[in-house]
């Protein structure tokens, strides 16, 4: 169900019920969220990689935000340390499904961790 409001602003409701969003910002009218194509609905992916498609777009349109994304020390702790991915992935479903939605860095975890790990830290801007 989509409910029309000014300018570009939709509201649409989760395809589960649970309630709605919004489509645009209302401090800077930025696109957060679009209504899904039959196709996207009819693709069997989990959450988690759903999400990861989506900040990798966000990521990869604002370099701001990718920047201050690769800053946060949740994330420099783990570019450090593979093997936190590693064991993300062993425990959960859903972060192998990520993982295996990004065959570069799942080879890469498994071929040399450690390579990973600095090429990571290089992508971040940190060069130790």
């Amino acid at each position: 169900h989509i409910v029309e409001g000014a300018d570009e602003q939709r509201y649409l409701l989760l395809a589960d019920g649970r309630g709605w969003v919004f489509t645009h910002s209302g401090r800077d009218g930025r696109l957060l969220a679009q209504e899904a194509t039959p196709e996207q609905l009819s693709e069997k992916k989990a959450g988690i990689q759903m999400m990861m498609e989506e900040a990798n777009r966000m990521l990869e349109k604002d370099p701001a935000l990718r920047q201050e994304v690769m800053k946060n020390p949740a994330v420099l702790e783990m570019m450090a340390n593979p093997q936190m991915i590693q064991t993300a992935a062993e425990n959960s479903a859903s972060v192998a499904s990520a993982l295996r939605a990004q065959p570069g860095v799942e080879s890469a975890l498994s071929v040399d961790p450690t390579a990973l790990a600095g090429s990571l830290r290089e992508a971040a801007g940190d060069s130790k």
